[in-house]
């Protein structure tokens, strides 16, 4: 787990950045810059981040501990085509209070935040995500890394730690 604040780098995501590749870089560097550190005032000022970049060790381990990770999820980080990168965030001020605001904000069609300020935030995915805590997974949109992917759902909310979503 990591604090996110302003000055926060890239290298949060990962366990050892000096062998990620220039792609999870990339990823990495997009998600922090110009999705996360722009939403932080929506989001108390700081956030945690709880899980960032995965492995398919790293997700086998999660199912063992009743989580239910997507085996094609953001959180590879282009590990494997289509993922783009992703983190699970605990804003300051509640995960339920952050995706309360950005549903009210997000155009779904786009997944794009328009702020007070003028500035206009891209997102793949937020998925507020609940059962024994609750978090808020945040992803690139794959489009950006990935010309020819698919869009995905821009808002949904599951209430048994991932195994089923609904949207919202």
């Amino acid at each position: 787990m990591a604090i996110i604040e302003k000055d926060t780098t890239w290298g949060v995501f990962f366990p050892n950045p000096a062998d990620t590749s220039p792609t999870a870089r990339a990823m990495a560097k997009n998600l922090l810059e110009n999705i996360i550190l722009p939403l932080l005032p929506y989001m108390g000022g700081r956030c945690v981040l709880s899980s960032g970049s995965r492995t398919m060790k790293g997700i086998e381990r999660l199912e063992g501990e009743g989580y239910h990770p997507s085996r094609t999820s953001d959180h590879l980080f282009g590990a494997i085509e289509p993922t783009a990168g992703a983190g699970d965030f605990i804003p300051e001020n509640s995960p339920e209070t952050f995706f309360a605001w950005v549903k009210k904000n997000c155009d779904r069609a786009t997944g794009e935040i328009k702020l007070p300020s003028g500035i206009v935030v891209k997102v793949g995915q937020i998925i507020l995500e609940k059962n024994r805590t609750s978090w808020c997974h945040i992803s690139n949109p794959r489009r950006l890394f990935w010309p020819k992917a698919g869009g995905l759902t821009t808002l949904l909310q599951s209430d048994d730690n991932g195994k089923t979503y609904r949207e919202v």
